[in-house]
């Protein structure tokens, strides 16, 4: 188990370390607290000589899912064409790899997958992990892919001076903390049209809580309520939008998610002049405690659904060019993203049943890999678990995720002293499509709806169910 790799590379000093499992793909690494553990992770990347951090596996998870959906409908290329992808901060490359490995190989064949890393100690445990755990794919020579190994290839070198050496259609960014120093050279090394994944761990500037950060990074502010885990998937969404139509591309959100410590974005990013002038189209404020003037305004532009009632709401989204007047302080989160956060049809096949059959063990289709590591049973239920988990909520939003407004229901039931307590975002979900709307249980990390429903009814049905005096 771990034995050294039969290469011309040394091992790496401390190999094999512990084994764990990302995923159903093996991965070697160091001796280390917060390592090969389930949990939050490392605290630090200074605490070890190589970073792999556990709690990102269920992000790993659902890139898996997305690769695998892009290369079935051919979103990038013709059907059957190779796909350059690029792991940017690639540390111990255990995304690529589970790139490589989980993803069914008559398309994993498909992946020309380079894992670039400044970090040379990195970079071997890398080259060893995947000459130790190799995938199932075969290592045929590629004049326009020199230097790989079963479709990896590993080079040591700066992401910014790497990313513009070829037109990537694929481009995973996941530094430890903001993406901004990255983003404007890896959205300058795409192909025409590209899917970049975006990875932003300052969750406290995303949300507003740190205030100095946010501007300085985003050049956003944000409110801190219960609506901070849609806000700051809207303003990483706004900032990548920006930039990339600096470089005259467009984006279209295919999936946001706020997990845990981090923020995940994916965006398809297409050249086109044209597209990247109108970007503004999609960016906008966020209004808490809105007045019915500013309620009108999102109304009009259709970023709020239209009603009758005159209660106070808990907010709004108005577009850019019609920034609010007065003082912006505790009242504005923006600039952000105010178009949908993804496609309903990549959400939909983000279900668990598709994430265990990709991305866990089965004692079945696995068992050469679970008798040469000798995988306990438990470990072969902890990964479906882990993997079912991963998408949780998200197939159930799929149908309105192209809608713009979220209500935290512990907020709907502050607004008003009738109402004693929140509703089940379960049972309100139900009630409103009874009613004829849209509505569905959010994903977001505090119990909300996702509705299309005006206040007024939302309001109506939260007294029909809630505890009210």
């Amino acid at each position: 188990m771990g034995e050294a790799p039969e290469t011309g590379h040394s091992p790496p000093l401390d190999w094999p370390g512990r084994l764990w499992l990302d995923g159903r793909t093996p991965v070697q690494v160091g001796d280390y607290a917060g390592q090969a553990e389930a949990g939050r992770g490392p605290m630090s990347k200074a605490e070890i000589p190589v970073f792999h951090n556990p709690a990102m596996t269920g992000s790993r998870t659902r890139s898996v899912l997305l690769l695998d959906q892009c290369l079935r409908e051919d979103w990038l290329t013709k059907p059957g064409a190779k796909i350059r992808v690029l792991d940017g901060l690639a540390a111990s490359a255990i995304r690529s790899r589970r790139w490589l490995s989980e993803i069914p190989t008559e398309y994993a064949e498909r992946l020309r997958v380079t894992a670039i890393d400044a970090d040379a100690t990195a970079l071997a445990w890398a080259r060893a992990n995947h000459q130790s755990h190799p995938p199932g794919l075969s290592d045929e020579v590629d004049a326009e892919f020199p230097m790989h190994e079963r479709g990896l290839r590993i080079l040591q070198g700066d992401l910014r001076a790497r990313v513009l050496e070829a037109g990537w259609q694929w481009v995973d960014l996941d530094p430890f903390g903001p993406p901004t120093p990255f983003l404007d050279t890896v959205l300058q090394g795409l192909a025409r049209v590209a899917v970049v994944d975006v990875t932003a761990t300052d969750t406290a500037a995303l949300c507003g809580a740190a205030a100095d950060s946010a501007r300085r990074r985003y050049g956003t502010m944000a409110v801190v309520d219960d609506l901070r885990h849609d806000t700051a998937m809207r303003v990483l969404l706004g900032h990548v939008a920006s930039v990339a139509a600096r470089h005259d591309r467009a984006i279209e959100p295919l999936m946001a998610i706020f997990d845990d410590h981090h923020v995940r974005v994916s965006i398809i990013a297409r050249k086109s002049k044209q597209e990247a002038s109108s970007f503004a189209e999609n960016i906008g404020w966020r209004i808490h405690n809105p007045s019915n003037d500013e309620i009108a305004i999102g109304i009009a532009r259709g970023l709020h659904p239209a009603g009758e009632s005159d209660e106070p709401q808990l907010s709004v989204l108005i577009p850019w060019d019609t920034a609010p007047g007065g003082s912006f302080t505790g009242r504005i989160s923006g600039p952000l993203w105010t178009g949908p956060l993804g496609k309903p049809e990549v959400y939909a096949k983000m279900t668990a049943e598709r994430a265990v059959e990709l991305c866990a063990l089965d004692d079945k289709r696995d068992g050469d890999l679970v008798k040469r590591l000798e995988i306990p049973d438990s470990t072969i239920r902890d990964s479906q678990r882990l993997a079912a988990k991963a998408v949780r909520g998200l197939a159930e939003v799929a149908e309105v995720i192209d809608l713009p407004c979220t209500y935290p229901v512990d907020m709907v039931a502050s607004l008003y002293s009738d109402i004693t307590g929140p509703p089940s975002p379960t049972t309100l979900a139900e009630k409103l499509r009874e009613k004829g709307w849209r509505a569905a249980k959010d994903f977001i990390a505090v119990p909300a709806v996702r509705t299309n429903a005006p206040w007024d009814v939302v309001i109506a049905t939260v007294r029909e169910i809630a505890p009210t005096k």
